[in-house]
């Protein structure tokens, strides 16, 4: 367990949130940023690759796909949970847990 050394400026919901927690509360919008990660990998991969040469362009589109894939779910993981954490705006978590 790490030391948060920020006091929380929104209600906490959960403290100490797991791993199905946090995800279990991803919203639409930690979706739609994690699908947007996603689709700008690849081109950006093929792009970078097309500068190396013909033969590493898909490799390359998908390496950065799925490294923009793994980005995308971090970021949303993030923000699920600096919003159970109250780190970040929660008031569509704080009214579903009735607070």
């Amino acid at each position: 367990m790490g030391v948060i050394g920020d006091n929380p400026s929104y209600p906490v919901v959960d403290r100490t949130p797991t791993f199905a927690t946090v995800v279990g509360n991803f919203n639409a919008t930690d979706y739609r940023d994690w699908a947007t990660w996603t689709a700008v990998s690849f081109p950006v991969g093929w792009m970078s690759g097309a500068m190396s040469g013909p033969g590493i362009r898909v490799p390359a589109m998908y390496a950065s796909g799925l490294i923009g894939g793994l980005a995308g779910f971090m970021w949303a993981y993030q923000s699920s949970g600096g919003r159970l954490m109250g780190f970040l705006p929660n008031e569509a978590e704080v009214r579903s847990a009735g607070r």
